[in-house]
């Protein structure tokens, strides 16, 4: 997928961008891992970084210390039936 492409998919979602740190993860090997087991669809993105993504979301994963996350998120409305 092209930049333009990346750009345009970037458009056409609405939600709230979202980052963080998993200080409780290994590697982000080891993140990866946890997101599965939690029903997440994971993939490798690079040799080193991982994209987790669900219904709701979708995130990278970055090797980093403390494994960092950044990615998108439609935030779930509970007032709602």
């Amino acid at each position: 997928m092209g930049l333009d492409q990346q750009a345009q998919d970037a458009e056409d979602r609405s939600g709230t961008n979202i980052c963080g740190f998993l200080h409780w993860a290994v590697d982000a090997e080891h993140a990866a891992r946890l997101f599965t087991a939690k029903g997440w669809s994971v993939r490798a993105s690079s040799w080193t970084e991982y994209e987790a993504e669900c219904a709701s979301a979708r995130l990278e994963v970055l090797p980093v210390s403390p494994v960092t996350y950044n990615g998108f998120a439609t935030p779930h409305d509970s007032t709602r039936s």
